[in-house]
């Protein structure tokens, strides 16, 4: 999150502690991505909280990528051996 934005957020919403470092934010009534590139680990993060993690994990197979619940989104590629 931008300096900006941080600040923009904190007059607002003077409680809100916005950590620059996370790509996602979910505070119970807001749910929101730093940007486009982590929209997908926002997807999960609400599969996850709406269906449960189990749910979540099993989307991000489907969708050939590894999620852990808080860490990054990275894709996986799976090689055939030979």
């Amino acid at each position: 999150m931008p300096a900006d934005a941080v600040e923009l957020v904190k007059s607002i919403a003077p409680e809100a502690r916005p950590d620059p470092a996370k790509n996602t934010l979910d505070s119970g009534k807001i749910t929101s991505a730093r940007g486009g590139g982590a929209a997908l680990q926002l997807g999960l993060n609400i599969v996850a909280r709406c269906l449960g993690p189990k749910q979540a994990s099993a989307v991000a197979d489907q969708l050939a990528m590894e999620w852990d619940g808080a860490a990054p989104v990275r894709m996986r590629i799976d090689l055939p051996n030979g």
